[in-house]
């Protein structure tokens, strides 16, 4: 990290590399089908975790954001950081506005990639009150230990100072990487790692929201409708297109009857 950050904030880096007990994220390598929108973060002989929310836009937290060097800043795709299958220049990077280095608060910043990273889907952010996923089942996914992507498996168990919580431990690397809750079967991004105390702390995403759609309009919140994807329109009813065929047939049918009738009357 960058030589003047407060004791305290070092202090919170230092936990989060270095976890309580054994209950931190398993080592190992994941399926890249699961969760394709993370990568590891390289900054330079730093690293930490990233969540693509638009093609060229990762999502972090915002300790991992500003340690940004010009020219040796990547994002990394593939389920192990020492064996990328990609490797995407950073070109800039912002940290949230209110973002306090001296108590973590809103540690949330955005990687901005110099070339789009193209995928079938992105990570989908959870809008919502954050209360609303208490107690629920949820996911850690980061880069941790042995810069492979691994997860863990644990509960949402509260909001601390507005900050979800689990008792499910990351590790140094996992910063900025994501809390998932299942949704109507889908992943839904519900926070950013932030830092381990007794267990992981994780920004949720949704107060990040109004900062998220200035630079990532085109992110995707769960319920909602992206603002690049079309409304679907709805399939007419079987019944309705039949009806529509047998009064198509009816006027061809008239059609014909009427020319005949004339031919006959010349």
């Amino acid at each position: 990290m960058k030589k003047g950050i407060a004791t305290l904030t070092l202090s919170l880096v230092l936990g989060l590399a270095l976890p309580l007990n054994a209950q931190a994220i398993p080592l190992g390598t994941m399926d890249s089908s699961e969760y394709p929108y993370i990568g590891m973060i390289y900054m330079g002989g730093l690293f930490g975790t990233g969540v693509l929310i638009a093609p060229d836009v990762v999502l972090t937290a915002a300790h991992v954001a500003d340690d940004y060097t010009p020219a040796s800043s990547y994002f990394l795709t593939g389920p192990d950081g020492l064996s990328y299958e990609d490797a995407f220049a950073v070109a800039s990077s912002v940290v949230h506005p209110p973002h306090d280095p001296f108590n973590g608060a809103f540690d949330f910043g955005l990687l901005f990639l110099e070339q789009p990273v193209e995928l079938a889907t992105y990570a989908t952010l959870w809008a919502s009150d954050p209360a609303e996923l208490l107690g629920m089942p949820a996911e850690l996914v980061g880069y941790g230990g042995n810069w492979k992507r691994r997860v863990g498996t644990g509960s949402i168990d509260g909001l601390m100072d507005g900050l979800l919580f689990t008792e499910r431990l990351a590790e140094g690397g996992d910063s900025g990487g994501g809390l998932f809750v299942e949704i109507d079967g889908q992943n839904v991004l519900a926070g950013t790692l932030s830092f381990v105390l007794f267990g992981t702390y994780a920004g949720p995403v949704s107060d990040a929201r109004s900062f998220i759609d200035e630079y990532a309009p085109n992110a995707r919140w769960f319920g909602e409708t992206a603002v690049d994807e079309p409304i679907a329109m709805p399939e007419p009813p079987a019944l309705v297109l039949l009806s529509a065929g047998l009064f198509a047939s009816l006027l061809t049918r008239r059609r014909a009857t009427r020319e005949d009738s004339s031919s006959r009357n010349r």
